[in-house]
């Protein structure tokens, strides 16, 4: 008597098809992961870059000078130069003269770091409401955002940093130290 063509798996060949998968992923989970860190730090540059942009727009929109003051390494607040800054307000309504507000989520593998990775003083620059530029460095100033013109963003996940630089210009510009973040310029 002839048998039915049965199709289908077995259970060893299942077994092997499932054990292969698992091989797989193993091997490529560690790169796959190190692609998210390394795109939640580009995140946090292109943020912190559009911020800067932002403020030089509003300073000239509100015909006011507009600051950038960074607390420690994970926040940041937008506001009008006139009104002082308040360190990174919890709740809203926020204080008067405050544009916005950024703080970057507790355990944050990526820091924001003014005149270089490692630093935590509390650093700002301002837009000058006229020509949207940084006003000029004073002379014999410590190295801090408002002199250099640029902060860090750094990540803990890895030896990679983001510079984001001021021209006097006012140009906002995004570049690797080094060469150590790939996709962009190196600086």
């Amino acid at each position: 008597m002839r048998r039915p063509h049965q199709r289908g798996f077995t259970a060893i060949e299942m077994m092997v098809v499932v054990a292969l998968i698992g091989v797989i992923l193993a091997l490529g989970m560690p790169s796959f992961l190190s692609m998210f860190d390394r795109k939640r730090m580009e995140n946090v540059a292109n943020e912190l870059s559009l911020d800067l942009q932002y403020a030089r727009s509003e300073a000239v929109a509100r015909n006011a000078n507009v600051t950038v003051t960074h607390f420690g390494t994970d926040c940041y607040v937008v506001h009008l130069s006139s009104a002082p800054p308040v360190s990174c307000p919890e709740t809203q309504p926020f204080p008067a003269g405050t544009l916005k507000v950024v703080r970057l989520p507790t355990g944050s593998k990526e820091t924001i770091a003014a005149p270089a990775c490692g630093a935590s003083a509390p650093a700002a620059t301002e837009f000058d409401w006229v020509r949207g530029v940084p006003p000029p460095a004073p002379s014999g100033s410590s190295v801090s955002f408002s002199g250099d013109r640029q902060a860090f963003v750094c990540s803990t996940a890895g030896p990679w940093q983001l510079r984001t630089t001021i021209s006097g210009s006012g140009r906002v510009e995004l570049c690797s130290p080094g060469g150590s973040f790939k996709g962009y310029r190196a600086c």
